[in-house]
C-alpha cells in the first residue's frame, strides 16, 4: 500500500541588460559620459505533481490518481538612462557626480493551471483555467553619487564616494 508522490518543478530564465554609451573629454579638465540601457527579464516555471495510490491500499475508496500542473511566464523590457561626469580642477583633485535614472519596466505575464484525473472519477477527466494574463508597470529608484578623490602624488590617494538611492520613488502599478 500507500501513496507514490512525484513532483517535477523546472525554472529557466536570464536577465540581461545591453548598453549604447558614450563620452567626451574637453581638455583632460572635464569629462562627461552616459549610457541608455535596455533591461530584458525573462522568466519560466512549469510544475508537475503526480500522485497514485498504490494497489492492495483499501482504505482508498476513491480517487487513484491524479495529475496536476502549473505553467508561469514572465517577460520584461526596461528602459535607464546613466550620466556621470568628472571634473578635475588640478592634477590632484577629482570631483565626480553620476545619476542614475530609474529603470521603467513593461512586464506580462501569463499562467494556468490544470489537473488530469483518472478516467470516469468526474464528469470530464481534465480541467483547466484559461490562459490568465496580466501587464504591469515598475519603476525602481533613481540614484544620486557624489565623489572625490584627492592624489598624494605617488604615495597615495584619498577618496570618498557618496550614494543616495531613492526607495521611496519605486512605482508598481
Amino acid at each position: 500500500g500507500g501513496l507514490n508522490q512525484r513532483r517535477l518543478q523546472t525554472e529557466r530564465g536570464y536577465a540581461g541588460e545591453f548598453h549604447i554609451g558614450g563620452g567626451a573629454n574637453f581638455s583632460n579638465n572635464f569629462f562627461i559620459g552616459g549610457t541608455l540601457g535596455i533591461a530584458t527579464h525573462n522568466y519560466k516555471k512549469e510544475v508537475e505533481h503526480f500522485e497514485q495510490v498504490n494497489a492492495g491500499n483499501t482504505h482508498w475508496d476513491y480517487l487513484d490518481n491524479y495529475t496536476y500542473n502549473e505553467s508561469l511566464s514572465t517577460n520584461a523590457i526596461g528602459v535607464n538612462l546613466k550620466v556621470g561626469t568628472i571634473f578635475k580642477p588640478t592634477n590632484a583633485l577629482r570631483l565626480g557626480f553620476a545619476f542614475h535614472s530609474p529603470t521603467i519596466y513593461a512586464i506580462d505575464e501569463e499562467f494556468d493551471y490544470a489537473i488530469d484525473l483518472e478516467p470516469g472519477f468526474a464528469d470530464h477527466n481534465t480541467y483547466y483555467t484559461p490562459v490568465q494574463e496580466f501587464s504591469y508597470n515598475m519603476r525602481t529608484p533613481y540614484k544620486l553619487i557624489g565623489s572625490f578623490a584627492y592624489i598624494f602624488g605617488a604615495s597615495g590617494l584619498i577618496s570618498f564616494d557618496y550614494e543616495f538611492t531613492d526607495y521611496a520613488s519605486m512605482r508598481f502599478k
